[in-house]
């Protein structure tokens, strides 16, 4: 968060690669904190292109896991806010609404 240098993105691209090598990622529990960091990258970043790609990493593997955390459909929510992704910030929005009242009820 330290400014988002704008190579940061670098390490998005290559956890994508990883990613893609190592399929069981989704049930080793690495998906909703890289999610969640990725979404916070791209909130905190100031190149619209970078935040965007980051962005876009992050939906498509949040997409991948099992019920995201509300903290990561929050970040969701505003990182595409930011970006004008007015969809996908009406759909993060809804699912962080849905899980706090999953959460509220308990």
């Amino acid at each position: 968060r330290a400014g988002a240098p704008t190579d940061a993105l670098q390490y998005i691209e290559s956890i994508d690669l990883e990613f893609k090598k190592f399929d069981n990622w989704k049930q080793a529990g690495l998906g909703h904190m890289t999610v969640k960091s990725a979404f916070d990258y791209s909130l905190e970043c100031n190149d619209s292109s970078a935040g965007k790609k980051a962005f876009k990493y992050a939906n498509t593997w949040g997409n991948q896991v099992n019920k995201l955390p509300f903290v990561v459909l929050e970040a969701g929510m505003q990182a595409a806010e930011k970006w004008n992704m007015y969809f996908k910030a009406k759909k993060y929005k809804k699912l962080a609404e849905r899980e706090r009242a999953r959460i509220d009820s308990m």
